[in-house]
């Protein structure tokens, strides 16, 4: 399976790369990103780009997948409203169109966990405490679970879902 992922230096993207290179399936894996991961593995080839708008310039690393995953994002509140649509959405749409042109067989996941309101350092007073630990990282497997940082819900796609 060839793979290409965004996000790989954030929470979700690195669990994702980090998973993805357990796996005996995935034989090669392409990461873009503003900056290296610092993984090294001779499976993964890292591609810096930072005009996540137009992926015209790195068009030949959307070639030839076998699916795509998505994990880039930002936390409402952390950046104001208009760059928060571009990263969430003019982003993902961007990625997509790219990855239509280079791999219209590819599937393609979208790979966020929501923060709860309370979870964020501007919302939290001494009186409200974080959010426990709610989410089981799927990516690992249902036979290995792992616990997420306070404060984030969710349930990400599981990658052995895309490789049935």
């Amino acid at each position: 399976m060839k793979i290409l992922i965004t996000g790989g230096t954030g929470m979700v993207g690195g669990l994702t790369l980090r998973d993805c290179l357990r796996r005996a399936e995935v034989a090669e894996i392409t990461s873009i990103g503003r900056r290296r991961t610092g993984v090294e593995d001779p499976r993964l080839t890292e591609v810096v780009h930072r005009e996540f708008t137009d992926f015209g310039a790195i068009a030949a690393s959307f070639e030839h997948r076998d699916v795509a995953l998505f994990c880039l994002g930002a936390y409402t509140g952390a950046v104001p409203d208009r760059d928060l649509r571009e990263i969430t959405v003019d982003y993902a749409v961007a990625f997509a169109d790219a990855l239509q042109a280079g791999s219209p067989r590819a599937a393609i996941r979208h790979l966020r966990f929501g923060c709860h309101p309370s979870s964020h350092p501007s919302s939290r007073s001494a009186a409200t405490p974080p959010v426990p630990p709610l989410f089981r990282c799927q990516l690992l497997g249902p036979d290995r679970p792992a616990e997420g940082p306070a404060g984030f819900i969710g349930q990400p796609q599981c990658l052995q879902e895309l490789s049935s």
